[in-house]
């Protein structure tokens, strides 16, 4: 969770559900408050949107987070446990057990709300903000952590193609290249 200022009023919340494998942003909750409710709000939508509430849905995530007070209350251990949801700690003081999510927050502190001054805007315009850059997040930016694909095409199984047709170009232009290298002339080994 992050929380922002926006005019006028409190700061405003953003829970994100992160999928840790593609990193694709599946659901998030904004909104006032910082409580477990953000939390079942984030997760009912990516459930939702991943297609994963049904009765012939496959396996469910287990929810990985820190400790904080909205992921270890009653309400949403309760909440979990109803879906079949494992969760998973971090240890205390460590956030590099979680550092995908980690990751992500503050990507969209440095990248977009830093430099959007949120304080003069209105909770509707920083709400729009924000589903913006998710959409580039998960659509157009291509991440390091796995090998310069969007997290939509690794999350969609694209991004193996992608990278075997990167492969495949990058050997056709260093052969391109031996062959200029020596007049035309394939080298031998």
């Amino acid at each position: 969770m992050t929380s922002s200022r926006s005019r006028p009023g409190p700061a405003t919340t953003t829970a994100s559900r992160l999928d840790a494998c593609s990193r694709k942003i599946t659901g998030r909750y904004f909104g006032p408050e910082q409580t477990s409710s953000a939390v079942h709000s984030a997760w009912d939508k990516a459930l939702a949107n991943e297609g994963l509430l049904g009765e012939d849905a496959p396996k469910l995530p287990m929810a990985a987070s820190d400790r904080g007070t909205q992921m270890t209350s009653k309400s949403t251990q309760q909440f979990f446990f109803d879906l079949g949801i494992v969760q998973s700690f971090s240890r205390a003081k460590t956030p590099t057990d979680n550092a995908a999510c980690e990751s992500w927050i503050a990507t969209l502190k440095c990248e977009r709300l830093y430099d959007a001054d949120t304080a003069e805007l209105q909770p509707w315009e920083v709400e729009s903000l924000i589903d913006r850059f998710i959409d580039f997040y998960n659509n157009e930016r291509l991440h390091q952590g796995i090998d310069y694909v969007t997290p939509a095409e690794r999350h969609d199984g694209r991004h193996v193609a992608i990278i075997e047709a990167r492969r495949r170009g990058m050997q056709e232009a260093k052969e391109r290249r031996r062959m200029e290298a020596h007049g035309g002339v394939r080298e031998t080994r």
